[in-house]
């Protein structure tokens, strides 16, 4: 997808970043990537530390490129835009968007069994 159409379609906006954001989007990797390894966590927890990290990286791409994600959607908008930054990223977009559902069930569903779905994942 083009940054054209996200912009057309509302899923981003143009906004510079600053130096200051992306050195604190580092951090946030940084230390989602330490976590990821703590002693005692279950596979869940492992695998939402290790999305943080693998969404916040793919953010950190969009806002390089002059773009941010709008909030309504802003995990699913963020994987559209990674395809618009480099369509080597492509397939990237996609497995992370997968990813993002498989988050939302260790986030959302009730442990043990999935919960009753109403439309699209969030």
């Amino acid at each position: 997808m083009s940054w054209k159409k996200l912009l057309h379609d509302r899923r981003v906006t143009a906004e510079p970043p600053s130096k200051a954001e992306l050195d604190s989007l580092r951090s946030i990797v940084t230390r989602s990537l330490k976590d990821v390894t703590a002693p005692g966590l279950s596979a869940d927890a492992r695998f939402v530390l290790a999305y943080d990290a693998a969404r916040t990286l793919s953010l950190i791409v969009v806002r390089a490129e002059g773009y941010r994600p709008k909030s309504v959607g802003g995990h699913y908008n963020t994987f559209l835009a990674l395809g618009a930054a480099d369509p080597a990223f492509n397939a990237l977009s996609v497995y992370f968007d997968g990813c993002r559902m498989k988050r939302n069930g260790c986030e959302y569903d009730i442990a043990g069994r999935e919960r009753h779905r109403r439309g699209r994942s969030a």
